[in-house]
């Protein structure tokens, strides 16, 4: 993968591909990817008490969990 925005910071609320809603996400540096351009970081459930980690597709405005699950924010 190559970077496509080195400086990209990202903390906006997202669509969720799996139907969790609309949630904050936080990500930094945008990477290129088949797929488009791609930031990994955190979203977090409508709380802000859990977070889980994945991608946000920039073209396609959306976030797509990795599968590790929610995980407590302390």
């Amino acid at each position: 993968m190559s970077i496509y925005d080195n400086n990209l910071w990202m903390a906006e609320n997202t669509y969720s591909s799996d139907g969790a809603g609309i949630l904050k996400f936080c990500g930094a540096r945008a990477l290129s990817t088949g797929y488009g351009p791609v930031v990994y970081g955190v979203q977090f459930n409508s709380t802000q008490t859990a977070g889980r980690w994945g991608n946000y597709n920039i073209y396609q405005m959306l976030f797509y969990p990795d599968g590790s699950g929610w995980t407590p924010v302390s």
